[in-house]
């Protein structure tokens, strides 16, 4: 208890700038600590389901999945929940790791606002842990299924919360903002493609179930059909073109397994869906709206190119950079390229071991028989093609902070230990489930 209580007390000393206003409900969670961990060590995985779930709660900084994950993960440690064994044969990955958070530390000590460039540092430290926490915890297909299941339920719940706002009956503006779907999160840019997984991991359990065997077809089609309009209501181009992207890419890596017949029937699926999103924006008066957001040029790019420009600049006169956070401080506009803000803030060989380090997630699933396997019951189909949008996704947006972004490379990291382990968890390869 009391090194969980130190842990968030520093992590509330880190962001203390950004608690403003938040006094009674902190005090709250500080006097709550001993009950948290308490929970924490008789119920870890229900916690852990919490936390996933909790994921699409991000209104401020530290979120409560923050105190929840910087809470759970010395528990975790010290009751063997989460075993640092579980890190063996990836000493590649975790030296690029190593690298890219030793370039982002060093790159502080240029930073004009020194303070506020620690606290970025911390938060990217923070968000890359969250991948290293999966990894560590997850050990069989049942806790996969936790983690899965948190982040569905998540999802599904913040959807509900958007559909009755879509319907008239929950208060605007909270949800939806600006007629853009953002549930309890801060932007729809973020909303709409952390929402993406789950639409993939839907539409896979609705054709070759694993943890979803007991629940009735009609109700994954629904919730299918409830993450569809949380993505098209988010009126987030690159979020629209990222889905595109990834339903491509699993299609690509699943052809095989679909006879003419499946074909054809995920081809009417494709026009059911595109026939559905016609009447939905008939009957809420959307056609406008959509017609402006469909464009692929808006009025305010020449901000987002411009800025962009600068970061590429700022990038070639500074070899260290200029400090994480700082390519949006004072004047500066943020580049919305989580690949330009790399090389802006933390110097060209930062970026080329980004790069490096997402190439090493996705590079062991270039073997057919691994992307044709399931990682602990997900598809690793699914996470491939998700990752690779979300990856993307980042060349027009700053996906560095996303936590669902990290959330995803864990798992897909956890793939990399089928062949290093043989493959010991009970589930299938897809050839047999498909079969």
């Amino acid at each position: 208890m009391i090194i969980s209580s130190i842990g968030i007390g520093s992590f509330m000393a880190v962001a203390s700038d950004r608690l403003q206003g938040l006094e009674v409900p902190l005090l709250a969670v500080v006097l709550m600590t001993p009950a948290l961990v308490w929970a924490a060590i008789k119920r870890f995985d229900a916690m852990v389901f919490l936390a996933a779930a909790l994921m699409w709660v991000v209104q401020r900084e530290p979120a409560p999945v923050d105190l929840l994950i910087f809470l759970l993960f010395p528990i975790g440690i010290l009751t063997g929940r989460l075993d640092l064994k579980r890190l063996k044969n990836a000493d590649r990955l975790n030296t690029l790791v190593w690298i890219f958070v030793f370039l982002t530390l060093a790159s502080v000590a240029v930073a004009d606002l020194a303070q506020a460039s620690t606290r970025f540092a911390l938060i990217t430290i923070y968000c890359i842990g969250i991948a290293y926490f999966v990894k560590l915890y997850v050990a069989t297909s049942h806790d996969m299924g936790r983690l899965v299941g948190g982040y569905v339920f998540g999802a599904l719940l913040a959807m509900g919360l958007v559909f009755l706002d879509l319907v008239g009956i929950f208060p605007d503006e909270i949800v939806i903002q600006q007629g853009r779907s953002r549930g309890l999160t801060k932007d729809p840019n973020v909303f709409a493609p952390a929402l993406i997984p789950v639409l993939l991991i839907l539409i896979d359990e609705a054709w070759r179930p694993f943890f979803t065997r007991r629940l009735p077809r009609l109700l994954i089609y629904g919730a299918g059909a409830l993450v569809v309009l949380g993505i098209f209501t988010s009126f987030s181009r690159a979020a629209w073109a990222n889905t595109v992207l990834t339903l491509a890419l699993y299609g690509a890596f699943n052809l095989r397994y679909l006879s003419t017949r499946q074909r054809m029937t995920v081809l009417r699926w494709i026009a059911a869906t595109g026939l559905g999103i016609v009447v939905f924006m008939s009957l809420a008066g959307l056609g406008q709206f959509f017609a402006q957001r469909a464009n692929v040029l808006q009025d305010y790019d020449s901000e987002r190119f411009a800025a962009q420009r600068t970061a590429t600049e700022l990038g070639l006169l500074h070899p260290i950079g200029i400090g994480p956070g700082m390519s949006h401080a004072g004047d500066l506009m943020a580049p919305h390229s989580v690949y330009l803000r790399t090389w802006a803030e933390t110097g060209a060989l930062s970026l080329i071991v980004f790069l490096m380090l997402m190439l090493a997630f996705i590079l062991p699933y270039h073997d057919r028989s691994l992307i044709d396997s399931r990682v602990f019951g997900v598809s690793a189909s699914v996470l491939v093609a998700t990752s690779v949008g979300q990856m993307v996704n980042g060349l027009v947006i700053d996906t560095l902070h996303w936590r669902h972004f990290w959330l995803l490379m864990g798992m897909v990291w956890l793939g990399h230990s089928v062949r290093s382990r043989g493959w010991e968890d009970p589930s299938r390869a897809l050839s047999e489930v498909a079969a």
